[in-house]
């Protein structure tokens, strides 16, 4: 629906459909323990650290798979499309997909909406 086309490589990432994560480039250490200790917030002390002990354990001998699951172009194209605040890429409303917009045309949606 965006005026602008979707390169080819665009285009092949966001086929990849919603539910689809690339494959990251490091392990997530830091996100993963920040929420691992607000999970167990209001959980005794010895269950706290039994579960940081497991936690770091895990964290430890964990790696990332051997090869990523997008292109080099796809994972340009990823960056791109994040970096492109023209356009505005959500989850169809039916359907398994994306849809992409032009950011003035969305936001001209969305101010007719609060019109109503």
């Amino acid at each position: 629906m965006s005026k602008k086309p979707l390169t080819s490589a665009e285009r092949s990432i966001l086929e990849k459909e919603p539910k689809f994560a690339p494959t990251p480039s490091k392990i997530p250490t830091k996100d993963i323990v920040c929420e691992i200790e607000a999970a167990i917030a209001r959980l005794p002390e010895d269950t706290k650290d039994n579960i940081r002990t497991t936690t770091a354990s895990i964290l430890h001998r964990a790696s990332l798979p051997s090869h990523s699951n997008i292109t080099k172009d796809e994972k340009k194209a990823l960056k791109n499309l994040k970096e492109d605040s023209s356009r505005v890429i959500m989850k169809a409303d039916k359907g398994n997909c994306f849809v992409v917009l032009d950011r003035t045309d969305y936001d001209d949606k969305m101010e007719s909406r609060q019109d109503h």
